[in-house]
């Protein structure tokens, strides 16, 4: 069962730990294995880091994470765009 309470307080300590965390190459890693905990969820139970994929540019490159059939992250270095390099 869900405790909203320890969910909140550790989002709340996820967004102190983290607000200043500007450089993919730096925190991208740390900051999502923290973000899926503060929802008690294990990275690895639900996708994989750096999954290698070809680019709509029809290069091939890595996404940051990929959770098949769910989602994926393209994690950014602030001010970075995520469309250099994709199209």
């Amino acid at each position: 069962m869900v405790n909203w309470h320890d969910i909140r307080d550790k989002a709340i300590s996820f967004a102190h730990e983290y607000k200043d965390a500007k450089e993919e190459d730096k925190w991208a890693k740390s900051f999502w294995v923290r973000f899926f905990d503060v929802f008690g969820v294990r990275e690895r139970s639900i996708g994989i880091f750096e999954e290698r994929v070809k680019l709509l540019s029809g290069a091939s490159g890595k996404i940051d994470f990929f959770a098949p059939g769910r989602f994926l992250i393209e994690h950014k270095t602030t001010g970075k765009s995520l469309l250099v390099g994709y199209f």
